[in-house]
């Protein structure tokens, strides 16, 4: 029952952003994620006491992320796509010619088309390179508390530095948000 429901709404998620059928396999695609993914919770805890991976739960949790990452991210390929018939096509590319695809001239090339320039894609990188590092450096002291340990005027230097970089960085300009196209 709960599973079907979780279906349920994924779907209606899906239909919700759009009349095609590429939503409506999205939707589809990420209830059958949520399913699986509750479905097999206790497969991948066995499997994270078998392989020991208490000693080593960074590891485990980047194997996680990473799994999620790369199957969220084959769902926005239906998400994008204008048809059924060009996302399979996309699937295709990619699985027939995966490594050209990873290149970073390849990627710098794509990024461009979409109308990315690459200073915006240094700037992405760099942005979760940076969350990455407060992240793992959050793992062993509390950043909340070292920021409440420091006066005033240090915060303020860093809400200062960070809007003069939204500013200086920011995409102000270009394709307007996805859901105002609706």
């Amino acid at each position: 029952m709960a599973y079907r429901n979780l279906m349920l709404t994924m779907l209606i998620g899906g239909l919700w952003h759009g009349a095609n059928w590429t939503f409506v396999v999205w939707g589809l695609y990420h209830g059958v994620l949520v399913v699986a993914g509750r479905f097999t919770r206790p497969l991948w805890s066995l499997l994270h006491r078998v392989a020991r991976m208490e000693q080593r739960p960074h590891l485990f949790a980047a194997l996680g992320l990473a799994r999620t990452f790369l199957l969220v991210s084959a769902g926005w390929i239906f998400f994008r796509a204008s048809s059924i018939h060009s996302a399979g096509g996309i699937f295709q590319q990619i699985a027939a010619d995966w490594r050209s695809f990873l290149t970073p001239e390849r990627l710098l090339e794509e990024f461009a088309r979409i109308g990315w320039q690459t200073r915006d894609t240094i700037v992405i990188v760099l942005a979760v390179l940076t969350l990455e590092i407060g992240d793992t450096v959050g793992l062993r002291f509390s950043l909340r508390h070292w920021l409440a340990e420091r006066p005033a005027a240090v915060r303020w230097c860093g809400y200062y530095l960070l809007i003069v970089a939204i500013l200086m960085f920011g995409q102000f300009g270009g394709p307007p948000f996805i859901y105002f196209q609706f």
